[in-house]
């Protein structure tokens, strides 16, 4: 995890979950990730190929251009990152653990900007893991974004997070868009 937005939100998260059990969305305190709310969304999975917006923060709508709201984060991936973004986040709900992706994203004109989304479990009221916190950071400037707008992904490397972790460089995990099956998850463990 790059980014300091990402880092709050996963520090955050760790901290409620000391018990060695996810927290609630109910836990969730907004003025302790503050900075990182104008990047953060919340998803619902209603089934494994439906994960909703149920909210998404104002620098995620401006930078893509549209409001989130209901619709479906699996759609902004295509074809085999799509089933591989789906497998992390069946591994995330069966474990308990958060995910981290790597990812570019592109304007209409092909400008890059090298990405990272951060996903976390929660708990809702039933205590069901049905809840997802997440942050999406540009790791380069966002400015030189104009008024152009983000429309298209590729990932580049996809993690299962485990513990305190503090996820490592990325690699390019080819498997992602050959469609081989989840060998490119891995495991990261902390030290500590």
């Amino acid at each position: 995890m790059r980014h300091y937005v990402t880092r709050t939100l996963f520090d955050h998260w760790s901290s409620l979950g000391q018990s060695k059990r996810l927290p609630a969305r109910s836990e969730i305190d907004p003025l302790q990730i503050k900075d990182a709310l104008p990047n953060t969304f919340i998803l619902e999975r209603i089934d494994p190929d439906h994960l909703v917006f149920r909210l998404a923060g104002t620098a995620l709508c401006e930078n893509y251009g549209r409001e989130f709201r209901d619709q479906n984060f699996l759609q902004l991936w295509e074809g085999n990152q799509r089933r591989s973004i789906r497998m992390l986040i069946d591994q995330m709900i069966t474990l308990r653990r958060g995910g981290h992706i790597h990812y570019s994203a592109y304007t209409l004109d092909k400008a890059q900007f090298k990405c990272e989304i951060l996903l976390l479990p929660l708990l809702d009221q039933y205590q069901q893991p049905t809840r997802i916190i997440g942050t999406a950071c540009s790791l380069e400037p966002i400015r030189e974004l104009g008024n152009r707008k983000l429309v298209k992904h590729k990932v580049s490397d996809i993690e299962l997070l485990d513990g305190n972790a503090v996820a490592s460089s990325p690699v390019a995990a080819k498997s992602v868009l050959s469609g081989a099956h989840p060998s490119y998850l891995r495991l990261v463990h902390s030290r500590g």
